[in-house]
């Protein structure tokens, strides 16, 4: 859940970046730091720096290794068209999409496992209530409790 969201979130800015014109090196390094990984952030530095020295794009992002090899695909096909911010704003979004569709399916799962722990604790509060309850309503009116 976190690499789809840190995924669609460096796709976005890099795709934002790229359409304002920035140079690939300093647009690799911004979205760098809105990575919030530590080895995400080193390898897109890593990738600025190749970028800075003349490689493509997508060689880049390639050798980082931050995106899936089918993003890195289209973002090769599509830097030879001048449509490289474009290819990085659609990963962005199936990124975001992945990620929609993976905390569906987390709440899908949390959600019974918490109505039930919140039913065990409900019923051991009622538990200790009660038992004491029974217990003087059976000394004091002689049951078999």
């Amino acid at each position: 859940i976190r690499r789809d969201g840190m995924r669609a979130r460096v796709a976005s800015t890099l795709a934002l970046l790229l359409r304002r014109r920035l140079p690939t090196g300093t647009a690799l390094e911004l979205a760098a730091a809105t990575a919030g990984d530590d080895l995400t952030e080193a390898r897109l530095r890593h990738a600025a720096e190749g970028a800075r020295e003349g490689e493509a794009l997508s060689e880049v992002l390639e050798e980082a290794d931050v995106f899936d090899p089918s993003v890195v695909w289209l973002l090769r096909g599509a830097s030879g068209e001048g449509e490289a911010e474009d290819a990085l704003e659609d990963a962005a979004e199936v990124y975001r999409r992945r990620l929609d569709r993976r905390l569906d399916r987390f709440t899908l799962l949390v959600r019974p496992a918490a109505e039930l722990t919140l039913g065990a604790v409900v019923f051991c509060f009622a538990f200790s209530y009660l038992v004491p309850l029974f217990q003087f309503t059976s000394r004091v009116f002689g049951g078999p409790y």
